[in-house]
């Protein structure tokens, strides 16, 4: 007889079949009893997860049938890609997906069984949400178990525990689609957990990694850094699955598989240019661009210590989890390929929040918390598996146990599973009812938007309308919005170069961004309320060289309270005098400066700033670190509310003043960094803004 150990599955005898011990085993009591032990347990997980799973459902089609969506993020970062697939246009080559080229096209499908309309998109981002969060789950405690009763079990209580803890940003879509993107590691997980054969296991493997990149690109890399961890303790260890022809299969797959998605997706052209998009155009400004106020980031080394939120949700899990891990790896060698596979996801997980140092945004840590939680299920059961005693594949459950599961399960029966809608088995019939009206209002197409969103869009409509029929124009419109959305959809038309001003990334890209405009002289400019929108003011801040085009040549035609809208003015095209009225001058100091009015203005007039800096990062060159550092110019003396992120890559930057009335408006330099970094500011040059008190107030506002 082989010593070697066994990898023990147990099989739970759960509490719903105590009762049953008070039965006489005689007739067709003792055979419904029978029936009761092996499917009462199973049924009551279901029942969870049907309630769970029905409260969401719910919510996703409340909020399809009427629109509460925020109209600049979000909802439309999905549509507007998902209507130019429909349009025949090509990812990769007309536009670009800042979260992964493949994402619009994983929700095509149900977008355009569904209608292919706002609410359809809508309805496919809430779906495939909850599909990717649930069959991962699912996967993964089917692969730990192959028992349909604990994986029920199993996927109840993790979906239950994710839902208590808080982390919707893996349930819903919100307002990037995270549990998407971040599903792939966990089918990977399921794959290394459900005993496949090295060869078959590599294959599957490969083809997930592949597909990872494709539907969340720091994901995907994270993803690879797993992978190469479970590999690496195979291999040190002499286990089936550390050979480097598995590897090589695994690296093969995986690269044909990303080739093959970017190929169908937009051919050579389309697969060249998401690539550079997602890791070439985009790194280069994600921490200077996004990583600044009003977004908060690390800047100290104590803040690290001291983020609650960070050591509460994410590193101290891990950190536990990982301990566990390292314990079983050492002293349980039956339970070795279930620690190194948690071991894998935790390398995953730790590598998948880096971006938490860029811009500090919860939604960034709870793909590790829920590693943490996963990690602690897989190895909990395996722990679980150790103890077996009595007849194999048994784990007897101590009456006390079982009748505290029972009266548990109970419990969320009547209270509800999801902390998030009603949910209990008191609130299936009025559910199920809103459930099926909803279904209906979709299927009759009379979803709509909240009022206030929609008599605010038709007020922006009827303004655009009137002044093309009071011009004759009857071409379609050539609209150009920082946050491009229903307008564009209203008149059948897209935006002419990215969708969002903030996805136009990378000096190449940006500058084409602005190219484009002056050469296409748009009809209309559409930009956001800065009472509506807190991003506002950044988005001028980092973007002021199209909001300062459209001063020049453009006129206020209507100020809604979501967005203003700017026709072109009648007279022919200026192009911008950026010499004109300047005055330059020294700074008063290396890291600080006035902003007195230029000659010729009044001295509480708006005004434009260029300064002239110079950076020294000595880790400028080393990947992700060497971006870390944020060099800011804070506003004193002024209207300004937001400091002056300043590009680490251009010497000069533009943006605009507005003096409080009777004070000089000063700027303080100071950078911002876990690992070192400084700028000096050389010189500066103040000119008059040329803008009218209606601009003023659309873009202030």
């Amino acid at each position: 007889m082989s010593d070697r150990p066994r990898s023990v599955t147990p099989r739970l005898r759960l509490p719903f079949a105590a009762v049953g011990t008070m039965v006489p085993r005689r007739g067709g009591l003792a055979r419904l009893r029978a029936v009761a032990v092996r499917i009462g347990p199973g049924l009551a997980f279901l029942t969870l997860l049907i309630l769970w799973v029905g409260a969401y459902l719910g919510r996703a089609v409340r909020d399809v049938t009427l629109f509460p969506g925020h109209e600049g993020d979000g909802p439309f970062q999905l549509f507007n890609p998902l209507r130019r697939i429909a349009a025949g246009q090509v990812g990769g080559v007309d536009f670009q997906y800042f979260h992964g080229i493949g994402l619009p096209y994983l929700h095509y499908p149900l977008f355009a069984l569904a209608g292919g309309d706002l609410f359809a998109a809508e309805l496919a981002r809430a779906v495939v949400a909850l599909a990717a969060f649930l069959g991962t789950t699912l996967a993964v405690c089917a692969a730990l178990t192959r028992r349909l009763t604990p994986t029920l079990g199993l996927t109840a209580a993790t979906a239950i525990l994710v839902d208590q803890l808080g982390l919707y940003g893996l349930i819903l879509a919100g307002n990037a689609s995270l549990g998407v993107r971040s599903a792939v590691p966990f089918f990977i997980l399921a794959s290394f957990l459900a005993g496949f054969r090295p060869r078959v296991e590599a294959i599957l493997i490969g083809v997930l990694a592949g597909a990872g990149l494709l539907f969340g690109v720091e994901h995907g890399v994270a993803t690879l850094g797993m992978i190469g961890v479970v590999w690496g303790w195979r291999r040190l260890l002499g286990l089936a699955g550390g050979s480097l022809g598995w590897a090589g299969t695994v690296a093969a797959l995986g690269i044909l598989t990303t080739a093959a998605g970017l190929l169908a997706i937009g051919g050579p052209a389309g697969a060249v240019g998401a690539l550079r998009y997602a890791f070439v155009e985009m790194p280069h400004d994600q921490f200077w661009y996004f990583g600044v106020p009003p977004n908060p980031f690390l800047y100290r080394w104590a803040d690290i210590f001291t983020d609650r939120g960070l050591w509460l949700r994410a590193l101290g899990p891990f950190a536990l989890v990982g301990f566990v891990a390292v314990r079983r790896l050492r002293f349980h060698p039956a339970d070795r390929p279930a620690a190194i596979a948690v071991l894998g996801l935790l390398a995953y997980g730790l590598l998948a929040i880096v971006a938490y140092f860029g811009y500090c945004s919860g939604h960034y840590l709870e793909p590790l918390t829920r590693v943490a939680l996963v990690g602690g299920v897989v190895l909990g059961w395996r722990i679980w598996a150790s103890l077996r005693t009595g007849a194999p594949g048994e784990v007897p459950i101590p009456p006390g146990v079982r009748w505290g599961i029972a009266v548990v399960v109970g419990a969320l029966f009547l209270a509800g599973p999801s902390s998030h809608d009603p949910s209990s088995l008191a609130d299936v019939s009025f559910h199920g009812r809103k459930l099926v009206a909803g279904v209906e209002t979709i299927q009759s197409g009379g979803c709509q938007v909240t009022p206030k969103l929609q008599a605010d869009f038709e007020k922006l409509v009827a303004a655009i309308d009137a002044d093309r029929g009071k011009h004759g124009v009857t071409r379609p419109p050539v609209i150009w919005s920082t946050y491009a959305g229903r307008l564009e959809d209203h008149y059948g038309v897209f935006h002419p170069a990215c969708d969002y001003a903030i996805h136009a990334l990378g000096p190449v890209r940006r500058a084409a961004y602005f190219d484009t405009f002056r050469q296409l002289r748009p009809d209309y400019v559409i930009t956001c309320r800065q009472s509506y929108f807190l991003y506002e003011e950044w988005l001028r801040n980092s973007t002021w060289e199209l909001y300062e085009e459209v001063i020049q040549n453009y006129e206020v035609l209507v100020a809604g309270r979501l967005f203003a809208v700017w026709r072109r003015k009648s007279a022919d095209w200026v192009d911008l005098d950026r010499a004109a009225g300047q005055e330059s001058r020294e700074p008063e100091g290396p890291d600080w400066f006035t902003v007195p009015a230029p000659p010729g203005s009044p001295a509480d007039a708006p005004r434009v700033v260029e300064v002239e800096y110079e950076v020294s990062n000595p880790l400028a060159s080393v990947p992700i670190i060497g971006r870390l550092p944020r060099y800011l110019l804070g506003p004193n003396k002024c209207q300004n509310n937001l400091p002056i992120s300043l590009p680490p890559d251009r010497t000069t930057w533009s943006f605009p003043v507005f003096p409080h009335a009777g004070q000089t408006p000063t700027f303080f330099g100071k950078t911002f960094s876990l690992v070192g970094g400084q700028f000096t500011i050389k010189r500066i040059r103040i000119r008059p803004m040329n803008a009218t008190p209606a601009q003023i107030n659309a873009i202030t506002g």
